[in-house]
């Protein structure tokens, strides 16, 4: 009998198929419409609205300290003193 050493064809071939659709479904997972690239790009959407949101709401704030400071009561809410 022949003493084979190493790997044979078919071997090889299933290797590369397996190898090709685990390829298949990563990519799909990265760049397809509801992959990981398109879900970090609505993250940072989401995410600069939520600061923009922040920002106004310390404004705001920040408004409403500077008229108490001031002693005029304004509130920045235009219900004010009315004095």
């Amino acid at each position: 009998m022949k003493n084979n050493k190493g790997i044979t064809l078919v071997a090889l071939v299933v290797t590369i198929v397996v190898l090709l659709i685990l390829a298949g479904v990563s990519i799909n997972l990265v760049l397809g419409n509801n992959g990981i690239i398109a879900k970090a790009k609505d993250a940072e959407t989401k995410s600069a609205e939520a600061s923009q949101n922040d920002l106004k709401g310390m404004n705001g704030l920040v408004s409403e300290m500077e008229g108490a400071l001031a002693g005029n009561g304004s509130t920045g809410s235009g219900s004010g003193n009315g004095g």
